[in-house]
């Protein structure tokens, strides 16, 4: 009954969303969101996600046929999508998978083009934060069920693989869930506030515990710190956030269950002679080896599937890459690879710009997305994927939300609010 019941909900949250986008264009996000998350196949390469996205593109042509939207800011990312289809084109008849990728970058594509068209204003990207954390909340649900059958077992380090299959990818996709739902967070009342704060932050937590993802628990204090510091108007504030986080860094440290501990500190092993080694379970073996090959053909690249084919040869294994960005950079060639890496760095310096030129309570918004950036870009450097939904989801409400910024380019007078009862500060101009 129960897993039953945990497969029906995502399937009645994406279907409320793409009902909800109707009136408010939003929500495509959170339809988007729910199937990345929750990843349902109805038939022979038939996907909720691929039905989505189809009905989102729809939303967002109608929209575009009455002239409600912006366009995105930077010609950057469609340049780079379109040369990288462009060379999987050119490369079909003797590269093997290239047609798996041409599916990738279609679906990365429709994403891109969804979220940067489908939001009018900064009040719709916290509007949508309820359907976040719904999201967020059922994929905790799925992945503590998960978590208690496993522990029945007698494994060491117990890991949940969460609804999307993979523990490193549930709970990267999680954390970047949990900052899209941040700003509607908070925005409430100051006397609710702390409590929405506890909904969100101690179930994204347990679920970090449950995957035991060492690149998400990276990835997550890289961006909280990020997203903090953004929050910070002058010295006071950006110390007394740190200090928030530290507190709320060590208290989470303090709960860990033995599982998650032991992830982590192995991690770190003294060798047979005393001496501190780094147990990053090969990576830095199959890093050697894309090095060697990206020497090896710097300008075109290997193409697709060729690394775990290199890596069986030396190794004995077919392993991928764990590194997206020496990954592109192996499979394409150095002149995309980099554009590659620079279109996942441009939301970053996007956010930066747009810091400057948002009011206070759209400073949050501006912090969620540096947060989702920044996961993404330290996870993917110690994960494979690329072309992941989530990924050009973020790039395209980046580039939203940094042409929202360059409306506002009019002087606002300075003032300072609390937005944690006088504890977590962000700056409070009006808008």
């Amino acid at each position: 009954m129960i897993p039953r019941l945990l497969s029906l909900l995502p399937l009645l949250l994406t279907a409320f969303a793409l009902l909800r986008c109707i009136r408010q264009p939003a929500w495509v996000l959170v339809a988007i969101v729910s199937a990345v998350c929750f990843p349902v196949t109805l038939a022979t390469a038939v996907t909720v996600h691929k039905i989505v996205l189809l009905a989102s593109f729809v939303r967002v042509l109608a929209l575009i046929a009455r002239r409600r939207v912006l366009l995105p800011v930077s010609p950057l990312v469609p340049v780079f999508i379109g040369v990288e289809l462009l060379f999987t084109l050119a490369t079909l008849s003797w590269r093997e998978g290239s047609f798996y990728s041409i599916n990738w970058i279609v679906g990365a594509t429709l994403c891109y083009v969804v979220v940067s068209q489908a939001v009018e204003t900064v009040d719709e990207l916290r509007d949508i934060g309820p359907g976040m954390l719904a999201v967020l909340l059922l994929t905790v649900l799925v992945t503590t069920v998960q978590y208690r059958d496993a522990s029945r077992s007698a494994l060491i380090v117990v890991r949940a693989a969460g609804p999307i299959g993979d523990p490193n990818a549930t709970g990267a996709f999680a954390v970047v869930t949990a900052f899209f739902a941040a700003p509607w967070v908070l925005a409430r009342p100051a006397r609710s506030r702390l409590v929405w704060l506890g909904v969100l932050l101690v179930p994204l937590i347990g679920l970090v515990f449950m995957t035991n993802s060492r690149g998400v628990t990276v990835g997550l204090i890289g961006s909280i710190a990020a997203a903090m510091w953004l929050l910070s108007r002058g010295p006071a504030q950006r110390i007394r956030n740190i200090a928030i986080g530290i507190t709320i860094l060590i208290g989470a440290w303090a709960l860990a269950p033995a599982s998650y501990e032991t992830r982590m500190t192995e991690t770190l092993r003294s060798d047979v002679s005393g001496q501190l080694v780094v147990n990053d379970t090969g990576r830095s073996q199959l890093n050697r080896i894309g090095l060697e090959m990206i020497a090896e053909e710097p300008v075109l690249g290997h193409g697709p599937r060729a690394f775990p084919v290199r890596a069986r040869r030396i190794v004995g294994y077919a392993y991928a890459l764990h590194n997206a960005w020496l990954g592109a950079i192996v499979e394409v060639g150095v002149p995309i690879g980099l554009l590659y890496l620079a279109t996942h760095l441009l939301p970053l310096w996007w956010m930066w710009r747009a810091a400057a030129l948002m009011p206070g309570p759209d400073r949050s918004v501006v912090a969620a997305v540096v947060g989702a950036s920044a996961v993404l870009l330290l996870f993917y450097a110690s994960n494979p994927s690329r072309f992941e939904p989530m990924d050009y989801l973020t790039i395209g409400l980046a580039a939203k939300v940094a042409a929202l910024a360059n409306r506002r380019r009019a002087p606002v007078p300075e003032a300072s609010a609390s937005l944690v009862g006088g504890g977590l500060a962000v700056d409070g101009r009006p808008a």
